[in-house]
C-alpha cells in the first residue's frame, strides 16, 4: 500500500501515481490489498507450501545452522499480517513426525 507523507501536487508526479494516492482511492486501496492478502494465504495453504516451509524448518534446527535460524527467527518476527513459520513448541511434533518418517525411509538412524 502506499503512503506518502508529502502532497503529490506540488511535485511533478505522474498522475496515476497522484491518483493512486489520493484519498477517494483509500477504499479500492484496502480492497486490493484484502485481495492480495486473501490470495496470498491460499497460497501460503497450499499443502507443498506448508511442507517445504516445514521441511525448511526442520533443516534449520536439525542443523543448528545459527545463519538459516537466524532467517527463520527473522520472519517468525516480522510477519505484518500472519505466521508463516511455526513457534518453537508448536513445532515440536512436526519435528518429531519428519524424524520417524525419515527413520522409517532409512534416511535417519
Amino acid at each position: 500500500m502506499l503512503s506518502f507523507s508529502y502532497n503529490f501536487r506540488s511535485v511533478n508526479a505522474p498522475a496515476s501515481l497522484k491518483r493512486a494516492t489520493h484519498p477517494q482511492y483509500a477504499t479500492l486501496r484496502q480492497s486490493y490489498s484484502f485481495l492480495y492478502l486473501q490470495d496470498h494465504m491460499k497460497y501460503l495453504l497450499q499443502d507443498q507450501k506448508i511442507f517445504a516451509r516445514a521441511y525448511l524448518q526442520y533443516i534449520a534446527e536439525k542443523s543448528g545452522n545459527q545463519p538459516v535460524l537466524k532467517a527463520l527467527d527473522y520472519v517468525r518476527n516480522n510477519s505484518p499480517n500472519f505466521a508463516t513459520q511455526w513457534d518453537d513448541a508448536d513445532f515440536k511434533p512436526i519435528f518429531a513426525e519428519f524424524e520417524k518418517l525419515f527413520k522409517k525411509l532409512g534416511w535417519r538412524r
